[in-house]
């Protein structure tokens, strides 16, 4: 190789696709690149040698194999699309925020929940759509996970037309190459229906409860082998008897 130059090396059409950057070194530029040949991958650098009175001495170029470096961020990028497609049919919310509170990344799931776009959601921060009075308890979840906990916890969110829908949110924090925490990765679940047949029992039980205790009619709850199990204040009056005889 000593005494020859690269055309002489080089296939006339490769040399041809790399000759204005050796030529631009020469003149006093500096490039680098990756270029592909023959199936595989290089990085390549070109810069000029200069002489101490300043002028370009000589043309050098650098040239090592990247074939393991190309081939593993093929597979991250593999790895990114798969989390990526995880992420967008999973049948939850996806929302990370960083540590001043604004949205980092929402999925599908939560824009379709909340009727916003992931623009309108990406511009605001995250307790922007929390039900007014969860302020202090909220800041409080934020704070736990910023201090690296994880957290969970049931809050209202207000849809983009005012509508409150019920979650439930799962966090933990998601650390930097130095182990500090950069953002907040929750997981969010719609427990809207779950909430209202809890308030549904509730009022249910309110309601049988006052039926029960202020009616003027007597009423008896009776087991299955006819004792009875509870009775009103209505039929202890009727009888005579009070509800521990």
């Amino acid at each position: 190789l000593i005494g020859k130059t690269p055309y002489q090396i080089l296939q006339k059409d490769r040399w041809e696709e790399l000759k204005k950057y050796y030529e631009g070194a020469i003149n006093g530029e500096t490039y680098q690149f990756r270029h592909e040949s023959d199936g595989k991958h290089y990085q390549l650098y070109f810069s000029p040698l200069m002489h101490e009175n300043g002028l370009v001495k000589y043309g050098l170029i650098v040239s090592f194999n990247i074939e393991k470096i190309v081939s593993l961020e093929r597979e991250s990028i593999k790895n990114l699309n798969y989390f990526k497609t995880i992420v967008e049919i999973a049948e939850a919310g996806i929302w990370e925020i960083d540590t001043n509170g604004y949205s980092l990344f929402v999925n599908d799931h939560i824009c379709n929940l909340l009727g916003y776009t992931s623009e309108e959601l990406l511009n605001k921060p995250a307790p922007a759509f929390f039900s007014k009075g969860l302020g202090i308890k909220s800041y409080r979840d934020f704070r736990e996970t910023l201090n690296g906990n994880r957290s969970h916890v049931e809050l209202e969110l207000l849809k983009k037309d005012g509508t409150p829908v019920w979650v439930s949110i799962s966090a933990k924090p998601l650390r930097d190459e130095n182990k500090n925490v950069k953002s907040i990765f929750g997981v969010i679940t719609d427990i809207t229906s779950r909430i209202k047949n809890e308030e549904s029992l509730r009022a249910s039980e309110e309601l049988f409860f006052n039926a029960f205790n202020y009616s003027g009619i007597g009423i008896a709850l009776v087991g299955e082998s006819g004792n009875w199990l509870k009775v009103n204040p209505a039929l202890c009056k009727i009888i005579g008897y009070n509800q521990e005889e």
